[in-house]
């Protein structure tokens, strides 16, 4: 998991080099077909932006439950309050259903 989290940041990070290299060229040059190379330029830099703040966020819940899970394997065996805890809070129980009393 966290190869591929580095995978898509390296990406995120060469179309954002990429953008701004057609939004610099863009500004840079004039004639036919420097607005799209301008357009073009702007969208895949603002959706790299976009992808990298995307990658950081769950990259560092995936550091963060790693490290949580490693100390769970540290400490050694659940004991069986540990596991019912642990369930309690990946499946919350239902709420019991209120009777009519007549």
């Amino acid at each position: 998991m966290v190869f591929l989290f580095n995978l898509a940041f390296a990406i995120a990070l060469i179309s954002l080099v990429l953008g701004l290299s057609l939004l610099i060229w863009g500004r840079r040059n004039s004639g036919p077909g420097v607005r799209t190379a301008k357009v073009f330029g702007f969208i895949v830099a603002l959706a790299s932006v976009f992808l990298l703040f995307c990658s950081g966020y769950h990259g560092a819940t995936l550091m963060a439950r790693m490290h949580q899970m490693q100390q769970m394997m540290q400490n050694g065996p659940m004991s069986p309050r540990q596991q019912m805890m642990m369930q309690g809070q990946q499946n919350p129980a239902p709420m019991p259903m209120k009777q009519n009393k007549r």
